[in-house]
């Protein structure tokens, strides 16, 4: 019978070993419990940098209260003197700014470049293009018929038929007077022709 005792001995044994591997798994598992402890206090951490972001911005807009929008001020009513000599403009200066009131000597350069570029006509018709106005106005952007009312270096009756800036605009006159010249009398040197033998044109 003793040596059946022996013999199950060994067996008791075998089963420390495993006895002993759960000791083990037992101590090897509080080492996970920090890991968890550690992402638990990292999401703590987290937690707490966005509840002290949120109060940090609650106080910051409780410490800056929103400023309230500046009633604009009123602008001084006291022109300057250089708004007043701007504002103050006369006709003539206005008629000067568009270039209107030209020279007889002037109108009659404008007039042959138009002649010439828009219409063809050279120097024969040019010079009885002067001689006409001449006769008719002297080339005078304000020249007006004190009888009939005809108006400017053309004489155009109603001279509102010019268009616009007829009142002072040597260049409105001219372009005028010289379609006209081409619709009624084809060439300048017509228009002096009948100019000649009736008195007008």
């Amino acid at each position: 019978q003793k040596p059946a005792q022996t013999q199950s001995q060994p067996k008791k044994e075998e089963n420390e070993p495993k006895a002993q591997a759960s000791t083990q798994d037992q101590k090897s598992q509080p080492a996970q419990k920090p890991a968890q402890t550690q992402s638990q206090a990292e999401g703590n951490s987290s937690s707490s940098s966005r509840t002290s972001s949120q109060s940090s911005q609650t106080s910051s807009s409780s410490a800056s209260p929103a400023t309230p929008a500046q009633t604009p001020q009123p602008a001084q009513t006291t022109p300057s003197t250089t708004s007043q000599s701007s504002s103050q403009v006369s006709p003539a200066d206005s008629s000067s700014e568009l270039s209107g009131e030209l020279t007889p000597a002037e109108a009659q350069t404008f007039a042959a470049g138009v002649a010439e570029d828009q219409y063809g006509w050279g120097s024969t018709q040019f010079s009885c293009l002067v001689e006409l106005w001449n006769r008719e106005s002297g080339w005078m952007w304000d020249a007006e018929n004190v009888y009939s009312g005809a108006y400017g270096i053309a004489q155009a009756l109603p001279p509102s038929k010019m268009g616009t800036g007829w009142e002072y605009n040597a260049k409105v006159q001219i372009d005028w007077g010289l379609s006209y010249i081409l619709e009624r009398y084809t060439t300048p040197c017509g228009a002096w022709n009948h100019e000649i033998t009736y008195g007008w044109y």
